[in-house]
């Protein structure tokens, strides 16, 4: 593995090894991490002190970061599973089939979970009950939902705009190169990044083009 400078490690407070890769960042709520990983676990651990409170076995590599509201911590894995976990103890609440990879990030608004899988669907979940409310084809395998104002943003070969109740298509913005990488909402206007080297604007009502900006190479981050 990679040497650590002896300096750096006098000034770690604690190291937590996994049984493999982790590929995805923690999620920190209160006095605990979360962190999935490779090894097909999602692991608790204190931050004080690094110590594990519980570890949570799926069938897949874990490498999207959890979710955590109202005590639970919700999930996904390459096992195509939507797993919701008691935040304290560990436990399995329910568990919702995607029927796809889950890499992607999940969001949380309302009392539902919204979660893409890579065969290209947006599924919004009930948090309580793992229940289906809807489903929404968006016929792509980069599915990272954003909520704002009861609408559901989701990009990649387009941006689509989705109401966040009932999964019906308000609009939909094509754009060549793609549009990969999870958009911002701020004041009514949606921010994205496309493959064609381009910034937009967006209205957030509408999905009419408010401006574009040439950026001169690709960028794939929010």
């Amino acid at each position: 593995g990679q040497s650590i400078d002896p300096e750096n490690r006098a000034n770690q407070r604690w190291a937590f090894q996994t049984g493999d890769e982790i590929s995805t960042s923690p999620t920190v709520v209160d006095e605990t991490a979360f962190i999935g990983s490779n090894d097909e676990n999602l692991y608790a651990v204190n931050v004080e002190t690094g110590d594990q409170q519980w570890a949570f076995e799926t069938d897949g590599w874990v490498n999207s970061p959890p979710t955590v509201a109202d005590g639970t911590v919700f999930l996904g894995s390459d096992d195509g599973y939507l797993y919701a976990v008691n935040a304290e103890t560990g436990d399995e609440q329910w568990f919702f089939n995607t029927g796809d990879l889950v890499r992607g990030s999940l969001t949380v608004a309302e009392k539902t979970v919204f979660v893409g899988s890579a065969e290209g669907t947006l599924y919004a979940v009930d948090a309580e009950t793992g229940k289906q409310q809807w489903q929404f084809a968006a016929n792509t395998a980069s599915v990272m939902p954003v909520v704002a104002d009861s609408t559901v943003f989701i990009t990649g070969g387009s941006l689509y705009a989705i109401d966040a109740e009932t999964g019906n298509q308000q609009w939909q913005y094509i754009s060549t190169g793609g549009v990969h990488s999870s958009p911002t909402v701020r004041d009514g206007t949606v921010f994205f990044v496309s493959g064609n080297e381009n910034l937009y604007a967006v209205d957030a009502e509408t999905g009419d083009e408010q401006w574009a900006v040439e950026t001169g190479e690709p960028i794939n981050s929010s």
